[in-house]
Order: structure tokens, then sequence, then C-alpha cells
């Protein structure tokens, strides 16, 4: 069975803000919010009470990527997205 890894090149951004910032998939918005320095660690001191209002928001994560025309000739092609965690959506395409 043939693979095609997409962990690379995301971009992330909080719904209603058009500012993109590097991703890591996997991950978590918590560690790409801490790597592009937008929130404070939280794990010094009281800074877990600070970013709170991360999980009160919507996150969009979109990727660019290429697949080879015969790839699109397989019966069957899977996405497997593991860990994604409470509510998403996932579109190819617009769909």
């Amino acid at each position: 069975m043939e693979k095609i890894d997409l962990n690379d090149n995301w971009k992330f951004r909080e719904v209603g803000n058009h500012d993109f910032h590097n991703a890591s998939v996997p991950g978590c918005v918590h560690l790409d919010l801490l790597a592009n320095k937008i929130i404070p660690d939280p794990y010094y001191r009281d800074n877990e009470t600070e970013i709170q209002w991360v999980s009160e928001k919507d996150w969009f994560y979109t990727n660019d990527f290429k697949i080879d025309t015969k790839f699109l000739d397989n019966e069957h092609i899977y996405l497997n997205c593991e860990g994604l965690d409470t509510f998403g959506e996932i579109e190819i395409n617009g769909i």
C-alpha cells in the first residue's frame, strides 16, 4: 500500500484572524502557540490560568500538498488522521 506523509508544511490560525503561523503536525494548538511565542509557557507559575482562552477559540489548520495523478487512480484512498481531538471538520479541495 502506497503512503503519502502529510506531516510537513502546516499552518494554523485562530478562526476569524487571517494571520497564519507555522504548525507542527502531529501536535496540538497549545504547542503551536507556544512555539510561535503567542502564549507563555503554561507550566510556569500561573500561566495556565492566563491561557484558558485557547480552548474557547476555534482553530484552523491548513496544508497545501500535491498528489501524483497516478495515485488518484487507486480504487480506494484513505485519509488517516490519528489523534484528532474533540470536534473537527476535514476538507480536501473544499469538500
